[in-house]
């Protein structure tokens, strides 16, 4: 039982050490930048998809 307890001691964070954490990792703006990331990317994706599916129908229509 005292492990037990000593184990929680150790492992218990206050509130000043908990907010300093937070300010040093800003995951919010973290995961901002990363899903930015990803949407700018499926866009390039889709332009590049639409744009072979239109050569495929200019050259399909063009024979």
């Amino acid at each position: 039982m005292e492990q037990i307890s000593e184990f929680i001691q150790d492992t218990q964070v206050n509130e000043h050490e908990l907010d300093e954490s937070l300010e040093e990792f800003d995951i919010d703006e973290i995961l901002e930048s990363e899903i930015k990331t990803i949407l700018n990317d499926v866009t390039k994706t889709k332009i590049t998809f639409q744009s072979i599916q239109n050569s495929r129908r200019y050259l399909k229509n063009g024979r």
